[in-house]
């Protein structure tokens, strides 16, 4: 699968996929293309199969029904290409901060420049002065950072984020939001992140897949049409007029689906 492809590609394409697990029917019918260097946040309820549609981009499961193309190639198998960002940090605990960034390149057989590339993404996370610590020793938005550069380390071209901040407090979440955004901007890389916070849906995304209940369709898109590059940070994204227009939007699609399914 190659690096990069032609800007016109999508980098994501869903054609008709479906998903079942045994008798469970998780994904129906989803078709849905994501461009290069966007950024889309997918909402719904639990269980409609948010994590699902980024597990098939990753080739960790298969679609049942259609496919997936990535960068236009059809997903088969495993997509080194993707970097995935989960809620579980998955670190090394034995390792420190600087070996721990540098083990997917281990893995890869990528350890020509190895040492000049960690050291660029700690600092780029913004991690300079930690490399010398252990995992126990770092707080919860420190680890968060160095599981972002873990991923950033090897240059994906797509980043896969399954609630990666879903476990840390509000103060955290929103410092992660503003390194998230920044992220993006500086790499032009492309983000699919899947949420229940709508507020954090609407402070990243420039679009929002809205999920029905089970099994997961696509109920809405909705767009988000606030210039993000002009805001200074995650907290002035959420008190300007437009953030609470988009999380009442979203709230009214939600709340509509599970009145349905109740």
């Amino acid at each position: 699968m190659p690096a990069t492809a032609a800007v016109n590609v999508p980098a994501i394409e869903y054609v008709n996929v479906g998903k079942s697990f045994g008798n469970v029917r998780a994904l129906n019918h989803i078709s849905l293309s994501i461009r290069q260097g966007e950024f889309v946040a997918i909402v719904g309820p639990s269980g409609c199969g948010k994590s699902t549609l980024l597990s098939i981009v990753a080739g960790i499961v298969l679609a049942t029904d259609g496919y997936v193309r990535y960068m236009g190639n059809e997903v088969n198998g495993p997509n080194q290409r993707v970097g995935f960002v989960t809620q579980k940090d998955l670190l090394l605990p034995w390792r420190t901060v600087e070996d721990n960034i540098r083990f997917p390149l281990e893995v890869r057989g990528q350890q020509r420049d190895a040492d000049r590339r960690v050291a660029e993404v700690i600092e780029q996370v913004g991690l300079s002065g930690f490399e010398k610590k252990y995992i126990s020793q770092l707080s919860g938005g420190m680890r968060k950072r160095v599981g972002i550069a873990r991923t950033l380390v090897y240059k994906p071209d797509v980043y896969l984020m399954d609630e990666p901040f879903g476990s840390l407090d509000a103060q955290l979440r929103t410092t992660m939001h503003t390194d998230v955004l920044r992220l993006w901007r500086d790499t032009g890389s492309t983000m699919v992140f899947v949420t229940h916070d709508l507020g954090e849906a609407v402070v990243l995304a420039e679009r929002v897949i809205v999920m029905s209940g089970r099994p997961g369709t696509i109920k809405a898109e909705v767009p988000i049409e606030m210039d993000k590059s002009v805001f200074r940070d995650a907290v002035s994204i959420q008190t300007a007029p437009e953030f609470q227009h988009y999380l009442a939007k979203l709230w009214s699609l939600i709340k509509s689906d599970e009145e349905t399914h109740a």
